[in-house]
Parts: structure tokens; C-alpha cells; sequence
């Protein structure tokens, strides 16, 4: 049985030439030259990390910024001042996002970096880790430059029959390197570049977290939850496809390595085509997506030079599951962007596409390399007319973390005839177990919509309804209390995974039945969870609160680390029509944590006393139950 790895993946290509970096599973790269990279740079700088700070991005991605105050300027006319560069992934509190292939840093080290202009102005290292040295003294106190692809990487060898190895570290003596760097530049012709953002405009506004270091490798390992309930894990692809390929092509090659994973009988792992999107940028936490020729320039490109493609996970650090003895973290989303320009690269046809999807589908869902040089999921392409194939290994391993316990029934397959967004394109052929077709792109459990049938007692419950002498959708609703949740469940407790759902209910009606979703918040669309640095508190707040019954905000707290199990919860709502007077009582309040039954918390409050009862103020514009 081979090991399983989690992280995020990416999968890149670069120029021939250069030497062989140390070795890792899951991005490829084909070795840029130091003049193909010194000519692809807009800036080269030798200088030392002072500071790394993460923040989360207004699309539910992480960002890492990584402050460097250069000593040497080889290219660029920048000076001296100090600069800060932002590379994709990182740890925001319980939220992790990491890009196999992505350079890692920590504060004090000294480095050569080859930095490109993105769109917006600003830098980051060039494809990835190969933009980035880090420059250690020897023995014999020389320094050398060292270049590290890190964990999930390998480096593609092109020629007539394309082939991937297993990269090997190396270092060299950093001297004749920089004097070889300052040739090249001073050789290469002067042409007016925009001069570069030295620091993003939005860290002066972001809340960030500092770190000592930037490092992707981690434990525990992660999956997919959703499987463990027959659920299906589904992506939205780019209607677009690829511009080679085409949209028919770019989509049957990506089916395929869908109906690969789905195909295995001792795994419950379900992947399946959900239809079709816009294309969108890749840092993204919240949406299953796989976009093609790299339309928000995500990626850095120069022909059959630079990266390939880019695509990962996020996963909650704190949402873990034992399954065959190993404990794993949850994954909430996967991601995967395709770049520009690969048309006429010997590997980019339907089949040697196909092998791409299913190799890093794999890595989407979990899954390390393989030990087994067979195997799809092995360092190394094989190119061999496989396209979607798995050898017993990678089945192995998806078995491993996806075990069929026989309670799951098999999904049949249904699917829109006709790609949403473009109606031309024929549907691509069927899988044999793909799952039904889901149009929402959300990541998130959808909670149940009828009651659970047992829940805890709440704790000094309180419901407060005013504004009751205005018209209906004028009144405000605070809901408050405290409940003892089973422990287990208040270890694992995260509304940004699970949502939670209100319901207030009156003797005639419902006042309140509402999912209020998971899911960070993100603006635009201006709703969503955030969660304290520590994981225990997280806050919901929108600004169309007309979309949740007028609920705008939720605060839950876990508050186990003083009392296990306890959690403390508090809803206010306004402009909505709470409208409820003596009659209508007895009054029923409950607060749905998750799907499950049992975690939640309800309070039955009656007509006058005894408690818990409700009672109108004198002009009675406001009922307080408590």
C-alpha cells in the first residue's frame, strides 16, 4: 500500500536546460536556463526575508506575502527599497491552501529571486519555486545557491517521446552563478518596462496573519468527507475549454479522468461534471473549478517554457476523521487552471490531457505519488496511450482513503444534454458512475429541511422581537443562549463547513426556517463566515440580509477549552416580518449546527410564566422570551 499525501498540486513546464532540483510529487517542471529565466524576469534581486504575513483574498482564497529588503539588484529598476512579493496559499486560521510547486521561505533567510510583473503591478517569484535560490554558506564558508521545487514536484523531460523523472537535489557555488546572471543582463537589450507595485495596495488593508515561515508540507493528510454519506464530489469546468483543443476535446479528457476515480468498485470517491462556468481566477477556496488558457493571468507562460497548469485543494485544519487508522483533515474545494499557449507542445492532445486530468484529479482528492512505476499516480508521465487509465496501485491507494464498506448504493448518471453557457457544444460521453447532475457550485453541505428530531436543551435561551407596532418586515430579532453539545461534535464544530439552521416557530406559522450556508466570506458577494485566529469563534454577516429572512448576523463560540461541549450562539435580524403577538404562542426557537440529528439546541417558550415564557412590554412593540 502506497502513502498518501495532501496538499494543494500544481503542474508546470518549463525550459530545457539548467540543473536538476530536489526531488518531490505532484508539480512538473521542465527546466528553464538561466538566460530563458533572467529574460522571462522583470526583476532579479538577491536580498533577505524580514517579515511573511497570510490573509485570506475577497474570494475565499489565501495569499502569503513574503517581505524582502534586497542587498544586490541584478535586473529591474527598482533600488533598494524594500518590496514585498505574493505568492499563492498559505494558513488563515483554520483554512489551509497550498500549491505544490510553490516556493517556500522563512524570515531571516537570504535568496536570489527572479520575480515577474503580474497584471495588477505587483511581483512574485517566476513559475513558481523555480524563481527562487536559497543562499546558505558551505563548510568552507562559500555560499551556495540551492533551488528547492519542494514536496510534489518532478521535472519533465521533452524531446520525441516527452518523459517525467524523479528530480534530484543539487546545489552550486553562488559567485560564478551571480556573475553569470550580471553578463546576461547586461547583454540583454535595454527595453522600457511599467515599473512594478513594490507592495499590493490591499495588505494595507488586510487583516493578516504573520508567520515565521512559508512551507506547504504538513500533517495530517486530508479528503473528501462527502463520500463518506453517498455524496458526490462535483466541478464546474470553464465553457470556454481549451483553445486548442476546443470545448468538446478539453471536456471529454477531463470526463475521463471524472469517471476514472468514479469507476473504482472498492472506493466510494464520486467525481463528477456538474456542467459548466465562466472562467474565474484561480485562488479561489469556495467553488470546485477547472478553468483553461489561464484567462486571469494566474500563471506565468513562455511557450512550452514556464507552468503548465495550476490546481489544489483547500482543506480545515480542524475538520478531521479517522479512516483506516489515519486521521485525516477535511477538503473543502478543489481547483485546477490550465495555461495559455500549449497548443503546439508534443503532449497537449486529448489523450495526454486526459493523463494530466487523472493524475492531478487524484492529487485533488488526496492522493500522493506512487511508489509503483505503473501507476498514473506514479512521478513520472508515461505517455503511453493510457489517457485515463488507473493501474492497481492507484486504485489501491483511492481504496485506501475512500473505503467501500458496502453502505453507499451505487449513483446513477444523470446530466444536462446541453452545457450551461454553451449551447452549441454537444454533451461529452457518459461515464458508467458519475453521479446525478448538481447545478450549484457550492461547497458546503446543504442542511436538511425538516427539523431534527432531537435536539439539546439550551442554556438561558433568549428571543427578543421588536419593532412590533411597525408594518410586517420592519421588526429585529435577537436570539441568544448556550447549549452542552455531545464533545466530539463541539471538537469538530465549523459553520463554515456546515452552515446552521434557524428556525422560530409560532403556533400558526414559521417566523424564521432558514439555512444560513457555510462558506467564507467573500465580497463580492459581500457574505459568509470569518473565524477567529484561534478557530472558536466564527461570525456570519451579509449585506442582503433580505436572502436569509432578514438574518445579517450569526456568532457562534465554541467554548470547550472552558467547558467541553458548551457553545454559545447568538442571531440578530432585522426588517423582517417577525410578526407575533399573544396567540400566537407558544413560541419554539431552535439552532441547527449541523446535518446530523442531536446537534442542535431548542427552547419551547410558553405563554406567561413560569420560564421559559414570553411576555409583551406595555405598548406592546416588543415580545422577550427568556
Amino acid at each position: 500500500m502506497r502513502k498518501v499525501y495532501a496538499a494543494v498540486l500544481c503542474l508546470t513546464i518549463c525550459g530545457v536546460g539548467g540543473f536538476v532540483v530536489n526531488a518531490a510529487h505532484g508539480s512538473t517542471f521542465v527546466l528553464m536556463d538561466d538566460q530563458q529565466l533572467l529574460e522571462t524576469s522583470q526583476v532579479v534581486v538577491v536580498g533577505t526575508v524580514t517579515a511573511i504575513e497570510s490573509a485570506g483574498g475577497p474570494d475565499g482564497g489565501i495569499q502569503t506575502y513574503i517581505h524582502i529588503q534586497p542587498d544586490r539588484v541584478i535586473k529591474g529598476s527598482i533600488g533598494n527599497d524594500p518590496l514585498v512579493i505574493r505568492e499563492p496559499g498559505g494558513t488563515v486560521g483554520e483554512m489551509q491552501s497550498w500549491v505544490y510547486g510553490a516556493p517556500e521561505f522563512q524570515v531571516g533567510e537570504r535568496a536570489l529571486l527572479f520575480l515577474v510583473r503580474n497584471p495588477d503591478g505587483t511581483l512574485q517569484t517566476n513559475s513558481l519555486a523555480m524563481g527562487k535560490f536559497t543562499l546558505d554558506v558551505d563548510a568552507n564558508g562559500h555560499t551556495i545557491a540551492t533551488r528547492d521545487f519542494g514536496y510534489g514536484t518532478s521535472l519533465l523531460l521533452p524531446g520525441t517521446t516527452p518523459a517525467l523523472v524523479a528530480p534530484q537535489a543539487r546545489s552550486q557555488h553562488f559567485a560564478p552563478l551571480l556573475n553569470r546572471l550580471r553578463k546576461l543582463a547586461q547583454d540583454q537589450p535595454v527595453v522600457p518596462a511599467e515599473v512594478p507595485i513594490l507592495t499590493p495596495p490591499e495588505l494595507s488593508t488586510a487583516t493578516t496573519e504573520y508567520q515565521e515561515r512559508f512551507a506547504f508540507l504538513g500533517s495530517p493528510p486530508a479528503r473528501w468527507f462527502e463520500p463518506d454519506s453517498g455524496a458526490s464530489v462535483n466541478y464546474l469546468i470553464d465553457s470556454t475549454g481549451d483553445t486548442t483543443l476546443g470545448f468538446a476535446s478539453s471536456r471529454a479528457a477531463v470526463d475521463a479522468g471524472f469517471a476514472a476515480w468514479t469507476n473504482v468498485p472498492s472506493a466510494t470517491i464520486i467525481l463528477g461534471d456538474a456542467g459548466t462556468t465562466a472562467p474565474g481566477p484561480y485562488n479561489q477556496c469556495n467553488i470546485n473549478r477547472i478553468v483553461f488558457n489561464d484567462p486571469f493571468n494566474d500563471l506565468s507562460h513562455t511557450g512550452c517554457a514556464g507552468t503548465l497548469a495550476m490546481g489544489g485543494y483547500c482543506s480545515i485544519a480542524s475538520s478531521t476523521k479517522q479512516v483506516n487508522g489515519t486521521t485525516f483533515k477535511q477538503i473543502v474545494s478543489a481547483r485546477l487552471t490550465f495555461n495559455s499557449g500549449l497548443g503546439g507542445c508534443s503532449y497537449w492532445d486529448e489523450c495526454g490531457v486526459a493523463e494530466i486530468a487523472t493524475h492531478e484529479l487524484g492529487h485533488t482528492i488526496g492522493l500522493g505519488h506512487s511508489s509503483d512505476p505503473t501507476a498514473t499516480m506514479y512521478a513520472n508521465a508515461h505517455f503511453d496511450g493510457r489517457c485515463a487509465g488507473l493501474a492497481s496501485d492507484d486504485i489501491a491507494g483511492v481504496s485506501f482513503s475512500y473505503p467501500d464498506t458496502g453502505a453507499s448504493p451505487v449513483p446513477t448518471f444523470t446530466r444536462t444534454a446541453t452545457p450551461v453557457g454553451n449551447p452549441t457544444v454537444p454533451s461529452a460521453p457518459t461515464p458508467t458512475r458519475i453521479p446525478p447532475f448538481m447545478p450549484t457550485p457550492t461547497l458546503t453541505p446543504t442542511l436538511t429541511t425538516t427539523p431534527t428530531p432531537s435536539c439539546m436543551s439550551a442554556t438561558a435561551p433568549k428571543v427578543v422581537i421588536g419593532m412590533l407596532n411597525s408594518p410586517a418586515g420592519g421588526q429585529t430579532l435577537l436570539f441568544q443562549g448556550t447549549a452542552t453539545l455531545p464533545a466530539a461534535f463541539a471538537q469538530t464544530l465549523n459553520p463554515i463547513i456546515n452552515g446552521v439552521r434557524l428556525l422560530i416557530v409560532t403556533t400558526p406559522s414559521s417566523l424564521v426556517d432558514v439555512t444560513i450556508p457555510g462558506g467564507s466570506y467573500a465580497k463580492p458577494p459581500g457574505f459568509g463566515w470569518k473565524v477567529n485566529r484561534k478557530g472558536t469563534t466564527w461570525t456570519y454577516t451579509t449585506k442582503t440580509p433580505t436572502l436569509t429572512a432578514g438574518i445579517y448576523k450569526v456568532v457562534i463560540q465554541n467554548k470547550s477549552a472552558s467547558s467541553p461541549g458548551l457553545v454559545k450562539f447568538v442571531v440578530r435580524g432585522k426588517k423582517g416580518g417577525y410578526v407575533v403577538g399573544p396567540a400566537d404562542l407558544p413560541l419554539t426557537a431552535q439552532i441547527v449546527l449541523a446535518p446530523e440529528g442531536g446537534q442542535c439546541t431548542k427552547t419551547i417558550f410558553t405563554g406567561p410564566g413560569p420560564a421559559p415564557s414570553c411576555g409583551l412590554n406595555r405598548t406592546g412593540s416588543r415580545l422577550t422570551c427568556q
